[in-house]
Parts: C-alpha cells; structure tokens; sequence
C-alpha cells in the first residue's frame, strides 16, 4: 500500500469529510450565497473564500500540521487495539447472558435496514453532543478540547486541529456506538444489518456532508431560518460555538442536529450578519495556540484538574 495514502485518501474517500466532492460542494454554496444571496461582486466573493489572511494564518499552519500528525496517530491507534469487531461479539455475548429469551422479529430486509440506519445515525449524533458536552464541561477534558477551539481562522481541516486524546476518545465513542446497535439489530432480527449508503456513505451524513459541512469550519457565515436553525446546525451556528466572545461559549454543542441543544439549553440561534473573531482572548490564546500546548502543556493543565476535582470532590 502507498506509505502516503493515510494522508491523500481523505480527499478521495466519500467516507471522510474532506473528500474533494464535499469540498466542491461547499465552495458550490459559499458561491451561491455570497453571489446571490449576500449580492457580492466576484471579486468580493473570491478573496472571500480564498482569502490568505485566513487560509496561511498561523492557526492554519499549525492545522495543517495536525493534520499530517494525527493522521499518523490515528493509523496508530486503529492499529494497535481499537477494534469495532470484538466490541461487537462482546455485547452480542452479554446481550445472551442478561436477556433469556431471544427475540423474533421478522421484518423486510429493507425495512430493518431502513430502521438500522436511522438509530445509527441518531445514535451517534446524540453520543456525539454527549461527549462535546462533557468535553467542554469537566476540566481535565476541556484542557484538550482547548486545541480544537484555539484556531483563529477556521477552514475545512480545522476539524483535524485535535488533540490526540480528544482522538481517543471519540474513536472509543464511535466503536462504543457500532457495537452497541450492531449487536442489538443482530440479536434482535437474529442476520446480519446493513445501512441505506450512496458511495459507502451512511445516506445521513452523505446528505450532512454535500450541504456544506465544511463550511462549518470557514468564514462563510451561512445561517439558516430560525425554525430551521432549531433543528438543524447551519455553519454559522457552529461557528458562534467557536467565538471568541464569552456569552457564545459552550452553545450549538450539537453536530449535525440541533435538538439535543434546544433539550439541553444549549441552543444558540445565529444572528443575522453577525461578525466574529475566533480563538481565545490575548494572554490566554498565545499561551494554548501553540504546540507545546498541544503536546506537554494540556497534560499539564488536566492533571491539576484532575488534583483539584480530588481536593474538592467535584467533577464540574
């Protein structure tokens, strides 16, 4: 296999984020809603969505660097021992040992793989908002989750400007999730399941993908109706969710869905033609934009939470 596909293959596979069609589609809209909606000029709208102020900032250097550094984490750890197939045969296993009875529900395959991909893709967007709630909400967390919100200018590989714990952590979510409703469909139809995919896509986050995920890490302030924004995320709600402003801080937790937000009281709709800065706020921002921080000083910070949540005996 080529020793460089870790890192190209992410703009190929339909699987990943940054595939090039998404990509396309999200430079497709930024277009349209500058050129028609916001009546832009063409220049306006080029220097808009190319700009190097944002695309070379310092922040976005650093991404690009992360980028390429925790691709190679990530082939590590898939590696070394999260595996999604035992996860799976061990709930399976306990699914037999707790309940007596095996259930026997005979429906169309096309129905169960209808039904299978709907819990999938509500699960895990649900065990999604739950673990960003956590990490902004308990400190020794938040002390990695600081890495991904430093980022003063955002573009598309922002979403790569992780901590590699905070990378553990949502690919030991993401197994947790696989096996918990893989095992569940196939203990209770008694075959295997199957999702509903366009191009080996689960069709929810295909569709999620080609409206402009990206944009969600741009500058491209694209908010939907407010009674859409209620249930859905737009790209300006998420990027309010990384504003510098303090009164934005911890709202739209929410990745794809915003009803966990509006359950929770963490919704924030987006104003109309809002301007914002990103990152944190002087000191505090030179001290976590760099990679010392990424590397030694976040370790350092989440241990003293960790002392402080012994000394005082509260989490949060």
């Amino acid at each position: 296999m080529d020793n460089f596909a870790i890192f190209y293959e992410n703009f190929l596979d339909p699987r990943k984020r940054i595939c090039l069609l998404y990509l396309g589609s999200a430079l497709f809209i930024s277009f349209v809603w500058l050129l028609v909606l916001k009546r832009s000029t063409i220049k306006e709208t080029i220097e808009n969505c190319f700009s190097r102020q944002i695309w070379w900032s310092t922040t976005a250097r650093q991404d690009y660097l992360l980028f390429f550094l925790n691709k190679l984490f990530s082939v590590f750890v898939a590696n070394a021992w999260l595996s999604s197939t035992v996860a799976t045969f061990a709930v399976f296993e306990w699914l037999h040992a707790v309940i007596p009875f095996r259930p026997s529900l005979e429906l169309s395959p096309a129905l169960v793989m209808t039904i299978f991909t709907l819990c999938l893709f509500i699960f895990d967007d649900v065990t999604k908002y739950v673990v960003h709630w956590m990490l902004h909400n308990i400190p020794c967390l938040w002390a990695f989750h600081k890495v991904h919100h430093s980022a003063v200018s955002l573009t598309p590989l922002t979403i790569f400007r992780t901590h590699p714990i905070e990378i553990l952590i949502f690919s030991l979510r993401s197994i947790a999730v696989r096996a918990i409703l893989i095992a569940s469909f196939i203990f209770i139809f008694g075959e295997g399941v199957d999702l509903i995919t366009v191009l080996g896509v689960n069709i929810g986050l295909f569709i999620f993908h080609l409206l402009g995920s990206n944009l969600r890490h741009s500058h491209i302030y694209l908010s939907y109706w407010v009674w859409l924004e209620k249930w859905l995320i737009s790209p300006a709600q998420h990027q309010l969710h990384h504003s510098a402003d303090p009164n934005h801080h911890g709202t739209n937790l929410g990745i794809t869905l915003a009803v966990w937000d509006r359950l929770c009281g963490t919704l924030l709709i987006a104003p109309k033609n809002l301007s914002l800065s990103f990152g944190f706020v002087g000191e505090e921002q030179k001290r976590v934009g760099t990679l010392r921080y990424v590397y030694w000083d976040s370790f350092l910070e989440s241990l003293s939470s960790v002392r402080n949540f012994i000394n005082r005996g509260r989490l949060i």
